[in-house]
């Protein structure tokens, strides 16, 4: 398993390490790396299993999966089928059908075992009720910017 540096990155691939040997009595190694080269090496696919993440820029599902569409992804999936069920997503306005072009996508990625979701971030805040005019966007962050107290 390929990460980079970071403590929290260290925990998650002890825990899958530990998991799948007790699992399934795997032999399963470790191998952390500065981000610059863990970045190189895993856009060059020096991988079996490697640590990644992808936080949306935008609010709709197609952020994520268009992650896997390109020819040059660092997961090295390579698929005319995904390609072209992405390219009718991006032409599909909102509704049912395009929903259920996201899901059928959604559905080869873990089908063909491209992904192991283990956890999303959060970023909790609290108030004590005086902060007034903030809200949450749509990709779940904190607002600040008309906040008043």
């Amino acid at each position: 398993i390929l990460y980079n540096t970071s403590e929290l990155h260290k925990a998650i691939a002890e825990a899958v390490q530990d998991a799948w040997v007790n699992a399934f009595g795997a032999d399963v190694r470790l191998q952390n790396q500065e981000t610059k080269v863990f970045l190189a090496d895993r856009e060059a696919g020096k991988y079996q299993v490697a640590r990644a993440s992808w936080v949306a820029d935008y609010s709709d599902p197609q952020n994520f999966l268009e992650v896997f569409s390109a020819e040059d992804n660092d997961s090295q999936y390579h698929s005319e089928d995904y390609n072209e069920l992405i390219a009718r997503i991006r032409t599909t306005p909102n509704g049912a059908e395009r929903d259920a072009l996201m899901h059928k996508a959604e559905q080869m990625i873990f089908d063909e075992s491209l992904v192991m979701p283990l956890y999303f971030t959060t970023q909790p805040y609290v108030t004590n009720g005086s902060i007034q005019n903030y809200f949450w966007t749509t990709l779940g962050l904190v607002d600040f910017k008309k906040a008043y107290k």
